[in-house]
């Protein structure tokens, strides 16, 4: 039996394709649109069950490695949690980054998911500096510590575990964030996860990388930090995987104006305490 046979058309075929992609449920009748062909039917899927069972399952799986429609579902692990999803919304300066890392810093394992490798850097250094042994990965390199159950990673080098099996198997996963055993993947369970910059779920290019870290990271807790413009989205990613959702707002520290005066003296003109941000560094040098 072949595809074309399933996708060839008339009443039977359609009936054959709704039996194969329930896996078989339904086979004693047609389908209600289909009922000229019913008394038929029972002998045909019988058959058709029974010398064509490989094939059958074959394209069941095809089937359902192309549906796209449900992308959390990939994350067998991550949904045999019931994350907290805690939305850390505010502008720069505001210490929302800051106090999803305090979290972090404070949990017995966890994983930090930046923009920048710079910024995984940073959080790696800090982690560090704290005495939580942290390990570092990003596109570029990975450097590992003794001990480390924490990772500080760009968002695209999150491993959130494709294919760890289904959500049975995962009830075999480490059990606990606190399991003494030092895990070489950030795919394995931990207590809390941050994704920096949540906001650009929303971009063309990378987004991808964001929605793929907030549906597949399998912690307790996941802090989410940016402003407020993906909030409506996160929410509704929470609840398609039946996450628990908070929001924590924060105001800048110290009210950001604006120099009308500009540099006279171009950089001669930066005096200590300043900020100088381009897109290039040949709009600097």
């Amino acid at each position: 039996m072949s595809v074309e046979l399933l996708a060839g058309g008339g009443p039977t075929a359609a009936c054959l394709v709704s039996l194969v992609s329930e896996g078989g449920r339904g086979a004693s009748t047609a389908p209600a649109p289909f009922a000229a062909v019913d008394p038929l039917f029972p002998l045909f899927a019988s058959h058709c069950l029974a010398a064509y069972a490989r094939r059958i399952a074959a394209y069941r799986d095809v089937v359902q490695a192309l549906d796209m429609r449900a992308p959390h579902t990939w994350h067998p692990l991550a949904r045999s949690l019931t994350r907290k999803i805690i939305y850390h919304a505010g502008p720069t300066n505001s210490g929302k980054t800051h106090a999803a890392l305090a979290a972090l810093s404070a949990a017995p394992s966890g994983v930090y998911c930046g923009p920048l490798r710079l910024l995984a850097v940073e959080v790696w250094d800090e982690l560090n500096a704290r005495g939580v042994p942290t390990r570092l990965v990003t596109g570029q390199e990975a450097r590992d510590v003794p001990g480390a159950r924490h990772t500080a990673c760009t968002v695209e080098m999150a491993d959130v575990g494709y294919g760890a099996g289904t959500a049975g198997e995962a009830a075999d996963a480490p059990a606990s964030p606190t399991s003494p055993t030092p895990s070489s993947s950030s795919s394995a369970r931990v207590a809390v996860a941050v994704i920096d910059e949540i906001q650009l779920i929303g971009d063309p290019g990378r987004g991808w990388a964001w929605t793929r870290a907030l549906h597949g990271l399998a912690a307790d807790e996941v802090h989410v930090c940016g402003d407020a413009t993906a909030m409506g989205l996160v929410a509704a990613i929470a609840a398609d995987c039946g996450d628990a959702f908070e929001v924590r707002t924060y105001r800048r520290f110290r009210p950001l104006r604006l120099d009308t005066a500009g540099l006279p003296n171009g950089l001669a003109d930066v005096q200590p305490g300043d900020c100088v941000v381009a897109f290039s560094r040949a709009d600097i040098y």
